[in-house]
């Protein structure tokens, strides 16, 4: 029988515990047991912090995503947020919209109020996303130029 299916028959009468990624993880302290042995796991359910917490979980009726949902959810979060920083930078240089008026604070409440995202400031983007945007339309140019036979 192997390891990980011996550990999924330990916590099966624990809905707080989960295996995720070959780990135990408990949705009720955050917490990834070290160790899969059916003891240390009826060890920790004994734990004061462990019973307080389960308290207030069962009162509030909250469960708490497994780990892989966090990670997904922050991928997609984190690409969006990609792909709006080098828009924005895009948009900007090629509007000839000086990067510095990311600090009016006009601009950067209209900005946040529909755009949903944080903006970045003026430093982020030249560090982060102007080098992208350079050579993306210095691609463009060449494509361009050879598509047109002018060489």
């Amino acid at each position: 029988m192997s390891n990980d299916i011996k550990v999924s028959m330990c916590i099966k009468p624990f809905p707080e515990f989960s295996m995720d990624m070959g780990k135990v993880f408990c949705s009720v302290c955050s917490k990834i047991i070290i160790s899969e042995k059916r003891f240390l796991i009826l060890q920790h359910v004994k734990t004061a912090s462990h019973v307080a917490k389960q308290g207030k979980v069962t009162s509030e009726g909250k469960k708490q995503p497994s780990i892989s949902k966090c990670f997904q959810s922050n991928v997609a979060k984190s690409s969006s947020a990609l792909d709006f920083r080098q828009d924005l930078c895009r948009a900007l240089v090629t509007s000839n919209i000086p990067l510095s008026k990311l600090s009016n604070d006009n601009f950067q409440f209209f900005l946040q109020k529909y755009c949903k995202f944080n903006i970045p400031i003026e430093r982020t983007l030249r560090r982060t996303e102007i080098d992208y945007v350079y050579s993306s339309v210095l691609n463009s140019i060449i494509l361009e130029i050879v598509n047109n036979h002018f060489l």
